[in-house]
C-alpha cells in the first residue's frame, strides 16, 4: 500500500472538523499546518479509537506536548499512534476569515489494527481483561476520557497470559492526551483507584505483518 495525504477539514469559529477514518494508516503520523494562524486562535488534533465516540488529543513525540498548532507553533508535527479517526478542533478561530490548511502524512498498515474499549469498574478494583488476540503488534495507544478527580489513579496493566499482569500506564488528573507504549502482550486491564463516576478507556493496536 502506499503512503496516505489527507488534507483536514480545519472549520471557522469554534468547533471540529468532519472526522477521518486513519485506521489503516501506519504511524508515525504527521501533520503540517499551511497558512497565517491569527493570534489566539489554536487547532488542536484528536484521535478516536472506539469509532469516533470518544475523542482525545494525540501528543507530539519530540516533547510530549499536545498536538496543537497556533500564531508561535507551527512546524510540522509528529504522533508516533494507533488512532482508528483524526480530525481538528478549532478554539477562537476567527469567523471572518479562512481557516489555515492542515495536511496529515502516514506510511501504511504493516497488518489490519485492533481497535476497543476497555472495562472500567464502576468502583476501585480490576476490570475485566481484554485480549487482543495473536496478531497486535507491540505499539499500542490508550485514551482516557471523562471524570478525573484529583488523587485518582487509572493503570494499564498488561500481560501475555492473562494471569500475570504489570503496569505500562498510568492515568492520573494531572495528565491528558491520548498515550502510546511499545510493549508485546495479548491482554490488557484497567486498575482503578478513584472515585466518582468512570471514564471511557480505549485502545488501538498496530496490525502485525502478515504475509
Amino acid at each position: 500500500m502506499p503512503n496516505t495525504f489527507i488534507s483536514l477539514e480545519v472549520p471557522r469559529g469554534d468547533g471540529v472538523g468532519a472526522a477521518v477514518d486513519t485506521a489503516l494508516t501506519g504511524h508515525p503520523k504527521t501533520f503540517v499546518l499551511a497558512g497565517p494562524v491569527r493570534t489566539g486562535a489554536r487547532y488542536v488534533i484528536e484521535g478516536s479509537n472506539d469509532g469516533g465516540a470518544t475523542w482525545d488529543i494525540l501528543l507530539d513525540d519530540d516533547d510530549g506536548t499536545q498536538v496543537m498548532f497556533n500564531a508561535r507553533s507551527s512546524g510540522a508535527k509528529s504522533a508516533d499512534c494507533v488512532v482508528g479517526k483524526v480530525r481538528v478542533r478549532s478554539i477562537f478561530g476567527p469567523l471572518d476569515a479562512d481557516p489555515p490548511s492542515i495536511t496529515m502524512g502516514a506510511p501504511p498498515v504493516a497488518g489490519s489494527p485492533f481497535f476497543a474499549r476497555l472495562d472500567v469498574p464502576p468502583q476501585s478494583g480490576l476490570g475485566a481483561p481484554l485480549d487482543l488476540g495473536l496478531s497486535a503488534g507491540p505499539l499500542k495507544t490508550f485514551t482516557v476520557r471523562g471524570p478525573i478527580p484529583p488523587g485518582s489513579r487509572y493503570t494499564i496493566l498488561a500481560s501475555m497470559d492473562g494471569v500475570q499482569f504489570d503496569e505500562v500506564l498510568l492515568f492520573t488528573a494531572d495528565q491528558q492526551g491520548a498515550r502510546s507504549r511499545k510493549v508485546m502482550c495479548r491482554f490488557v486491564r484497567v486498575m482503578r483507584l478513584a472515585p466518582g463516576m468512570a471514564p471511557v478507556v480505549t485502545v488501538g493496536a498496530e496490525g502485525l505483518f502478515e504475509p
